[in-house]
């Protein structure tokens, strides 16, 4: 009778090791992707001069600037099942459809197929565009650069009262135009 107590426990035993093994190795699925981290892969900052705005060395507080529209995806997690993309983030996520074209990601969205990264199903890259200005040292303006593999600044000024780089006269004039990658593997 003993015996078979013993061996019902180490029955038991092993099965729930293999269960708990089974669980914890499950986290490498390839469909499901993590947020790795993040960096900025432009930062150019321009300041206005007589002559027209012109690029300058200088440091800038990213966060300063753009905090307050830049999409964090800290929390986020990507997730591929055979058409659809699934980005899912503390209390939200978005479904949508999805294509691979030469590396570059797509999403089905609105009506159109709209650029959103880079990578595969096993490793992926969301690239994402800001801009910011100040005219005439006044109060700063930010927004969010188009969904695209490269956005520039002659695009971004397009976006903003100089229009182009020959308004930015006065010294106090300033347009940051940045792109940031976050990476999910």
């Amino acid at each position: 009778m003993m015996y078979r107590i013993n061996l019902f426990r180490n029955i038991l035993l092993l099965g729930l090791t293999l269960v708990f093994f089974y669980a914890c190795g499950n986290d490498d699925d390839t469909n499901s992707l993590r947020y790795r981290n993040s960096k900025y892969v432009k930062f150019e900052v321009y300041a206005g001069s007589e002559e027209g705005g012109a690029l300058i060395e200088k440091k800038v507080d990213s966060v300063k600037y753009f905090n307050a529209i830049m999409e964090s995806f800290t929390d986020a997690m990507i997730s591929f099942d055979a058409d659809r993309i699934l980005v899912g983030q503390v209390s939200i996520s978005e479904s949508s459809p999805y294509k691979f074209d030469n590396g570059l990601l797509y999403i089905y969205n609105d009506g159109l197929w709209q650029y959103f990264g880079y990578g595969n199903t096993g490793n992926v890259t969301i690239r994402q565009h800001y801009a910011a200005y100040k005219q005439n040292g006044g109060i700063i303006q930010r927004f969010r650069g188009p969904s695209k593999e490269a956005y520039t600044m002659e695009e971004a000024i397009k976006n903003t009262p100089f229009a182009a780089l020959s308004g930015m006269v006065n010294k106090a004039d300033t347009l940051i135009v940045c792109t940031r990658d976050s990476y999910f593997k």
